[in-house]
C-alpha cells in the first residue's frame, strides 16, 4: 500500500470516530478480552431459587472484581449458573478468565478448570486445593474472635446464628469452615454449642430469635455468620425485654456501611469478600496478561469493627415470654 493511500486511510478513521469490532478482533486473535464471575445465588425462600437474588456482600464482591478487570482493558461478564461440564465448558468459550464463587469442599467444576488448563481463581476454597489458585477469607479464625471476643466479656452461653442449612449440607466451603471455627471456639473455651441456622432475611432473623430464646432463656449473647438475620435477632431483643448490650450482647460479621442498620451500631468482624474478589481478579488477570503472580493462593484475615453491641455479660436477668 502506497504511503499516501495509507495516510489517506488513517485519516478517514481518525475523522469518522471509526472503532475496530470487538466481535472481529477475538476472531482473529482468539481472545475476547472479558472475564466471567460465576455467582450462583443463593437464599430464597426456602431454597426456592426463583426468589433467590444476590446478597450485599456478593455485590460489593462483583463489585471489586468489575473495577479490577476494567481497569485492564477488559470486561467482567456475571453468570449466575453452570453447575454441570456441558454449560461450564460454554461459559469458558466465551471469556478469557474464570473468577469461580461458592465452591463446595469437593467441586467438579474446579478439577475440570484445572484438567483443561483453563485460567481461573477460585473465590474461596475446596478441601485439596494443591496447585489451585485461590483467595478466601479465614472464616474458622473469623467466627473463632467472636467468640473470643464474647468469652473476654465473661459470656459463657453463646448461641451462633448461622446461614441455612442446606448450604453446611451441601458442603459449601464457607459454611462448612465458619462452624468449625464456632465448634473449635466452644471446645477452646469450655462451651456448649447452640446452633441455628435460619434463611438470610430479616424477619427470619427475628423470629428464630424468639426459637432460641424460647429454648433457651439464659442466653447471653449471639454470635452471626448471617449477618442479615443478625438484624432481626437484635430487634427480637428488647420483644423479649432485653436490652442491647446491657441484658443481651450481639456479634456479627458485615460490611462497614450494614453496620448502621442497628442503632446502636453493631460491634461486628469486617466483611473481607470485596477485599478477595479484588486479589482474585488481579491474580486472574496478571495470569492472562503474562505477569508475574507474587502469590497463587491467599488466606484473608478479618478484623474486628468496634461497635456498641457488646458488654460484659449480665449477673443474672429475666427473659419475658414470647408475645
Amino acid at each position: 500500500m502506497r504511503d499516501e493511500t495509507r495516510a489517506r486511510i488513517f485519516q478517514a478513521i481518525a475523522e469518522l470516530g471509526y472503532q475496530p469490532s470487538s466481535a472481529a478482533q477475538s476472531l482473529v486473535t482468539g481472545r475476547s478480552h472479558t472475564v466471567g464471575i460465576l455467582f450462583p445465588l443463593e437464599g430464597g425462600d426456602q431454597g426456592d431459587s426463583r426468589t433467590a437474588s444476590l446478597n450485599t456482600i456478593q455485590l460489593e464482591m462483583i463489585m471489586e472484581a468489575n473495577a479490577v478487570v476494567q481497569s485492564r482493558g477488559y470486561a467482567l461478564h456475571l453468570y449466575t449458573q453452570a453447575e454441570d461440564e456441558v454449560a461450564l465448558k460454554a461459559l469458558c468459550r466465551m471469556c478469557d478468565g474464570l473468577l469461580l464463587a461458592t465452591v463446595r469442599l469437593e467441586d467438579p467444576r474446579v478439577e475440570y478448570l484445572m484438567q483443561q488448563d483453563y485460567p481461573f481463581v477460585v473465590l474461596g476454597r475446596t478441601e485439596h486445593a494443591e496447585g489451585v489458585p485461590w483467595v478466601d477469607t479465614d472464616f474458622e479464625h473469623m467466627i473463632y474472635q467472636q467468640i473470643a471476643h464474647l468469652v473476654e466479656r465473661k459470656h459463657r452461653e453463646i448461641v451462633f446464628l448461622d446461614r441455612p442449612e442446606r448450604l453446611f449440607r451441601e458442603h459449601l466451603g464457607y459454611s462448612v469452615r465458619a462452624r468449625h471455627g464456632y465448634e473449635a471456639a466452644c471446645k477452646r473455651f469450655g462451651l456448649q454449642p447452640v446452633i441455628y441456622a435460619c434463611d438470610v432475611s430479616v424477619e427470619d432473623g427475628r423470629m428464630t430469635m424468639h426459637k432460641i430464646l424460647d429454648a433457651h432463656p439464659t442466653l447471653t449473647a449471639l454470635a452471626a455468620f448471617n449477618d442479615v438475620a443478625a438484624v432481626g435477632a437484635y430487634y427480637a431483643l428488647p420483644e423479649r425485654g432485653l436490652k442491647v448490650p446491657q441484658d443481651f450482647s450481639v456479634i456479627t460479621f458485615t460490611s462497614p456501611g450494614f453496620l448502621r442498620a442497628t442503632t446502636p451500631n453493631m460491634t461486628a468482624m469486617n466483611n473481607t469478600g470485596p477485599l478477595v474478589s479484588q486479589r482474585a481478579a488481579e491474580m486472574l488477570m496478571a495470569r492472562l496478561l503474562g505477569e508475574k503472580l507474587t502469590a497463587s493462593q491467599v488466606l484473608i484475615k478479618s478484623e474486628l469493627i468496634p461497635g456498641e453491641t457488646t458488654n460484659v455479660a449480665p449477673a443474672q436477668r429475666m427473659v419475658s415470654a414470647r408475645p
